[in-house]
């Protein structure tokens, strides 16, 4: 379990910060106009490559481990933690329900694989009025564990863990389309309940209250441009977006059977192209991030620390 706390912490820094400020003007406007029961499904493939450097190891104070344990344990890290790692997925979106206000109720179902472990379905819905505002944001899932840790979350939370998995609509409905006009916006995130849900996927029931007690961070920062394109040759309204991570850092275990654990992002960046189609359902996406972690672990005795890049591409397509 301990190695997909580290790959689940390590994937925190994707969350997308979608809101911005409305445009003011005339233009036109992007809304969810699809009738009750459209929906479209997109296949994900998500392709991570992962560099590690720096590594050092040194046995703690009072460790009995020898020169040759620690040459091993740098060995594996370097073969284990390094390399490539393609998964799929799939996307799904359906309107769900409309009523006499002209509320839109849209249902996303995400199904994401980790390898080695069963594949974890979660069901987002929200509500999008008809001026373009979002919220009654809901999560379900099939995992008890990810169920518990979403009972716990804010709203605001609620929606960066919709950022997250390509979910959060807020700022996109009811923007004007000014074509080439870029909206920046500067969003700070409370890490911590978001950590804490993604790190109860891989957690057993059992496991979930000492790990949430455990889990601190500092603010994470987000500065996002984005800027509509436009019609695409297939119709479809596109936007670019990237993002810059501040600094950020996150500390967890030190009790019980979880390792003391410290990262940093050091840096962090994003691009990518979202498309919407002309009935307001989200259309393909593309997206690539990239960042560098600086982390520290302590267990059985040894420190690790190293510095890994980890560079991934996300797209989302017609099946």
């Amino acid at each position: 379990m301990k190695s997909l706390l580290l790959s689940a912490a390590l994937l925190l820094p994707l969350a997308s910060a979608q809101g911005a400020p409305p445009i003011t003007g005339a233009a036109p406007m992007l809304s969810l106009s699809a009738p009750v029961g459209t929906g479209v499904e997109y296949q994900t493939t998500t392709t991570s490559r992962t560099a590690v450097s720096n590594v050092q190891v040194m046995a703690l104070p009072g460790s009995d481990a020898s020169a040759e344990d620690l040459a091993d344990i740098k060995r594996s890290l370097l073969a284990g933690m390094a390399g490539n790692v393609t998964v799929k997925g799939k996307l799904f979106y359906r309107v769900t329900g409309r009523d006499a206000d002209g509320n839109v109720t849209l249902l996303s179902s995400v199904v994401q694989s980790v390898p080695g472990q069963p594949p974890v379905t979660l069901r987002i819905t929200q509500t999008v009025a008809r001026d373009g505002t979002v919220g009654g944001l809901k999560f379900e899932s099939d995992n008890a564990a990810l169920n518990a840790a979403f009972a716990g979350l804010d709203p605001q939370k609620l929606q960066e863990l919709a950022g997250q998995n390509n979910a959060n609509l807020a700022g996109v409905y009811g923007q004007p389309l000014v074509k080439g006009q870029p909206r920046s916006q500067t969003v700070t995130l409370d890490a911590t309940g978001l950590l804490s849900g993604l790190l109860g996927a891989f957690a057993s029931q059992a496991e979930l209250p000492s790990l949430f007690g455990q889990i601190q961070s500092t603010p994470l920062q987000v500065t996002t441009v984005t800027t509509y394109g436009g019609l695409n040759a297939q119709g479809l309204h596109t936007f670019t977006q990237s993002s810059k991570y501040d600094r950020w850092q996150v500390k967890l275990g030190g009790s019980d059977d979880l390792p003391a654990m410290n990262f940093e992002l050091a840096g962090g960046r994003a691009s990518g192209t979202q498309t919407y189609r002309k009935d307001g359902l989200p259309g393909p996406l593309t997206q690539k991030t990239g960042q560098t972690i600086n982390m520290t672990v302590e267990m059985d005795g040894v420190q690790v620390a190293l510095t890994m890049t980890v560079d991934q591409s996300v797209t989302a397509t017609l099946r």
